[in-house]
């Protein structure tokens, strides 16, 4: 027999509402299933952060002197990756 956060996972998509009060699930699964929730939104916004291009990338790629305004967007990012590096470690 499966075990009860098995028939959960095992039903279609969106077909199981986490909030329901009238759902079964014991306290244990359901603060497994708000972890692993929390877990792939992190994990979402991980990669996120982890794909934003450089703004001088385009033109710089095209052989073209970036504008202005990707210049100052750069150096901003580049600020805030090392306030937020910094501010981590303390």
């Amino acid at each position: 027999m499966q075990s009860p956060s098995r028939n959960f996972e095992a039903g279609k998509a969106n077909s199981h509402q986490a909030n329901d009060a009238k759902d079964e699930r014991s306290l244990s699964n359901r603060l497994a299933a708000d972890h692993k929730a929390e877990q792939d939104e992190q994990k979402q916004l991980n990669d996120l952060a982890d794909h934003h291009p450089d703004p001088t990338a385009a033109a710089i790629s095209h052989g073209n002197k970036p504008s202005r305004g990707a210049v100052i967007e750069s150096k901003i990012e580049k600020e805030e990756r090392e306030y937020l590096k910094n501010k981590g470690k303390a």
